[in-house]
């Protein structure tokens, strides 16, 4: 007796799949810029449960996340994004996805530093030697 089901036969990319997109991106952390302060790793990570969030999550035993979830690190500059977030020491520059604006993260508070409507920022580096 055979219990293998029958084979079903369908043209190219028309057939019946399990496998849907939801499923492939369902609880998938995806890991963005990696950058170093010359003590410990920083990154980002893209959260779909948290509606694509993007955490800036800095090097621990657990890692730990520095942004609070009213924030995104997620630049549009190129549309799809461009380095969203530098560092200089512990201090944590980013723009914010929804309004696209720059922010500071320090000492666990954060502070809007521009305000510039219809403007993009991104591939931020901090200068050693300029406050800007």
């Amino acid at each position: 007796m055979n219990n293998q089901t029958p084979k079903k036969f369908a043209p190219f990319g028309a057939w019946e799949s399990r496998i849907t997109p939801e499923l492939l991106v369902q609880k998938k952390i995806q890991f963005g810029s990696l950058k170093g302060n010359g003590e410990q790793i920083v990154w980002t990570e893209s959260r779909p449960e948290e509606q694509g969030r993007c955490a800036i999550v800095f090097q621990a035993n657990p890692a730990v996340d520095v942004l609070g979830a009213s924030y995104s690190a997620k630049s549009r500059i190129h549309e799809y994004g461009g380095a969203a977030f530098c560092l200089d020491g512990n201090t944590v520059y980013f723009v914010n996805e929804s309004d696209q604006q720059v922010y500071v993260l320090k000492n666990k508070e954060v502070r809007q530093l521009t305000q510039e409507p219809d403007t993009r920022f991104g591939d931020l580096m901090a200068h050693p030697d300029s406050p800007w």
